[in-house]
């Protein structure tokens, strides 16, 4: 029987060659993370690594969950305060792309790069609310208004997430030439569209 200690330890040791991935995709981007070089980064040796994750997939798949807290984190700090008015799903939807503009690498590794999912395991850090989740509750006093059904709010959250990340990849890829204002103002464009009627 695992002594609660030694689960407690290895917990620790498990979060901290999490921590260590996820440093370096934000520094150097997910190509740069291997078992071995992680290993080596987190003072430990490359076997260690298989006492804690099955493979690079599974500690992947818990650098993202690191990751996605930090995005969500990010957008919190830098918009206090209860979402009443479309300039303040303008100033979230914002600091969303400006967090991925900051850390290009983790928009590729989120977007760019396939995990494999069976390799996926739920973990507390996410457990509940999801970054994704975290724009829909902003949403609400677009049905409190009585001008939108629950569906409509959820299509219109989903709409401006989606066209968030279609903005980024055309400003991330530089092939389009978009600017960092053009992209503010593209994005506010379609919000007001959405939710100006």
């Amino acid at each position: 029987m695992v002594k609660v200690s030694d689960q407690r330890k290895s917990e620790r040791v498990k979060h901290f060659f999490a921590e260590t991935a996820k440093q370096m995709i934000l520094d150097e981007g997910v190509g740069s993370v291997s078992v071995r070089k992680t290993a080596a980064k987190a003072g430990y040796s490359y076997a260690t690594i298989y006492n804690h994750f099955e493979n690079i997939d599974e500690l992947l798949w818990y650098a993202r969950e690191l990751l996605i807290v930090d995005v969500a984190d990010y957008i919190q700090k830098n918009n206090a305060g209860e979402v009443t008015r479309i300039e303040d799903v303008k100033a979230m939807f914002r600091s969303y792309v400006n967090c991925f503009i900051e850390n290009p690498n983790v928009y590729h590794f989120f977007y760019f790069h396939k995990l494999e999912k069976s390799h996926k395991k739920r973990r507390a850090l996410t457990e509940g609310e999801g970054y994704q989740d975290q724009f829909m509750k902003p949403f609400q006093f677009l049905m409190q208004s009585g001008k939108y059904t629950m569906e409509e709010v959820a299509l219109i959250g989903q709409t401006i997430l989606y066209t968030s990340q279609g903005l980024l990849t055309l400003f991330i890829s530089d092939n389009d030439q978009l600017t960092k204002d053009d992209l503010y103002k593209n994005l506010n464009d379609v919000i007001d569209y959405l939710l100006n009627r």
